[in-house]
Order: structure tokens, then sequence, then C-alpha cells
């Protein structure tokens, strides 16, 4: 009869700490969504608000660019509704230009005595529209059905950050690391996962202004293996009237 007691205050025990367990798991994992949440937020508010900056609508960028290979443009880049953006440069005696289209993309080089163009497919479209332009994914990310991590605190040299982490995009995961002192991205990067290939594009955000409410970069620096290059920012203008045809190239 004594066993039969002990067992049984022996099985309530562990039944009991299993639960306190469990609460205290449930209790991890409430915390720390409501903490992941609060930083986004901050984020979010750090760069003028969700709803400023999801109504920018149509925008356009002029600049220049300094490549690795010494070589510096001019350029123009326009976005248009979601996925729809075009990148216009001057080098030397060329004229290039990018252009997405939904899933359908171009590069053409144009000089004087020739014209270059291909069509890209969907993995070169996705590593070449990440590599011209810096987009910030932490506003939709939700509505994307994205699963956003926190993951943890990293210092690099003066700059303390905060580090999240965004995943499921079609070509791979995104990587925001988020001032300590502004709560502003100061560098992201893009791991691009398909198939056998991999690759990582590195970028660095500074000089943020404000421009009618809302927290702009005006220095973004991008580099995936050895090259690199560096966009000045002169000015966003926004909302721009555009014509859908410039974003379509016929073949």
């Amino acid at each position: 009869m004594k066993k039969f007691v002990l067992l049984i205050i022996v099985v309530g025990y562990t039944s009991s700490a299993y639960t306190q367990d469990r609460k205290r798991f449930l209790m991890d994992i409430y915390e720390y969504n409501e903490e992941m949440n609060a930083l986004v937020n901050r984020v979010i508010d750090s760069l003028g608000g969700k709803y400023q900056n999801l109504n920018m609508g149509t925008y356009q960028v002029n600049g220049s660019i300094a490549y690795s290979t010494q070589d510096t443009a001019l350029f123009d880049f326009y976005y248009y509704k979601e996925n729809w953006s075009r990148l216009d440069q001057k080098i030397k005696d060329d004229y290039r230009f990018f252009v997405r289209h939904g899933s359908k993309g171009w590069q053409s080089i144009e000089s004087a005595d020739k014209i270059s163009r291909n069509k890209l497919s969907r993995l070169s479209l996705e590593e070449e529209d990440h590599f011209s332009f810096y987009r910030n994914n932490l506003f939709l990310y939700d509505k994307h059905n994205l699963e956003l991590y926190y993951e943890g605190e990293v210092e690099a040299g003066e700059l303390s950050m905060y580090i999240l982490r965004l995943a499921g995009f079609s070509y791979g995961e995104e990587m925001y690391y988020i001032s300590k002192k502004t709560y502003r991205p100061v560098m992201k990067q893009v791991h691009i996962l398909k198939r056998n290939y991999q690759a990582v594009i590195h970028y660095t955000l500074g000089d943020y202004l404000k421009i009618k409410g809302i927290w702009l970069p005006h220095e973004i620096g991008i580099k995936k293996e050895e090259e690199s290059k560096l966009f000045k920012i002169y000015g966003y203008n926004f909302p721009v009237k555009m014509d859908e045809s410039m974003f379509i190239v016929k073949d």
C-alpha cells in the first residue's frame, strides 16, 4: 500500500513539473514574440511609420554610382507597384538598364555601335533585382506570410546592433542589422539559396535624411563576392506619375 501511495506522489510530482515546464516554455515564446514585435514596431516607427512608407506609391531616385572597377555612373531608379522596377545608368558612352516587370526581367547595354540585351530567368531576376537596389521588407512581412526571427545582438566597431531574420522568400532569407541608437537598419544581408546556387549580397545603409516624414538612406553600399558599388543618392521624388510601358521590354 505504501508503495502505491509513493508511486502516486511521484507520478503526481512529475506531471506537475511537466505542466510547470510547459507553462514556462509557452511564456518564453509569448515574451519572445512580444519583444520581437515591439522591436519591429520601433524600427518601423523610426523610419516614419508603416502608413507613410507604404503610401510613398511610385517613386524615383537619382544619384551616382561608384563601382569597384573604378567606373562611375549617373543613375535613375524607378519603382512602380510591387516588383516593378527599373534602374537606368550612363557609364562612359554606354547606356545600361535593368528592368523588372513582375516575374519578367531584362538587362540591356546600348552603345554607339551595338545593343546587347538578354532576358533574365527567375533565378537571375531575383539575384539581379536585389543587387540593383535596396528594399526594406520588414514593412510587409506579415502580409507576405514571411517568418520573422530575432537572432540576438552583435557589436561591430562602435556599432551595437539587433539582428532580425526574415525567412520564407522564394530566393532565400534576409538579415537586418538594426542600430540600437537610432533603431534604423544600418546593414542588410540577402542570402540567396536556390538549389546548388548560393550567394550573399551585403548592404550598408547610411546618411539617413527625413523627407516628407520618412527617413530614407542617402548612401547605399552593395557588395556581392568581389563586386561592389556605392550609391550616392541626390534625391527621392514621390509620388511620381509613370507609364507601365517603361517597365516592359519587347523581346
